[in-house]
């Protein structure tokens, strides 16, 4: 005699059971709902970069990666402006683009690297999957058309 049907067919290899922690399951499959914000760690960094006003992009990105490598990215000559773009918060709309795009890969990054001067080497560094340019100079030469296009394959790229 089997004993309960329910149980006996929960109890199976490979028999899904679902609302139950893998930890209770021991070896066998289960079917729980994934955290949006672990499935696709890229989607919830475009989505917080886009979300946050213009001056807290800025000083994340500055912060994080520093006031040269932040420069470059937006394509302006000196810190000074970063440093006023910080502070008042009013950045030109191409530029502001460029860092949200910046602040998008720096948080699908973070999780992996952590250290944020590990960060900004990557951004410096030349990537395969970039077709052997560096994401920050990637960035720069965007203009309004393929700002976009570019912003995916550095987000991208951060991902892989």
């Amino acid at each position: 005699m089997v004993g309960d049907p329910k149980k006996a067919a929960g109890s199976l290899p490979g028999t899904r059971k679902s609302r139950q922690c893998p930890q209770q399951l021991g070896m066998w499959k289960c079917t729980m709902p994934q955290d949006l914000a672990t499935a696709k760690p890229d989607v919830a960094a475009s989505r917080e970069a886009s979300t946050l006003p213009a001056h807290r992009v800025v000083a994340r990105v500055a912060d994080t990666i520093g006031p040269r490598i932040t420069a470059l990215i937006a394509g302006v000559k000196d810190t000074r402006t970063i440093t006023t773009w910080k502070e008042s918060g009013r950045i030109p709309t191409l530029e502001f683009r460029k860092l949200q795009i910046a602040l998008a890969a720096i948080l699908t990054l973070s999780p992996r690297y952590g250290d944020p001067s590990s960060i900004g080497a990557w951004f410096t560094w030349l990537n395969d999957s970039l077709d052997d340019y560096s994401p920050a100079s990637l960035i720069a030469e965007a203009t309004e058309e393929n700002v976009d296009s570019r912003g995916r394959d550095v987000v991208r790229a951060a991902r892989l």
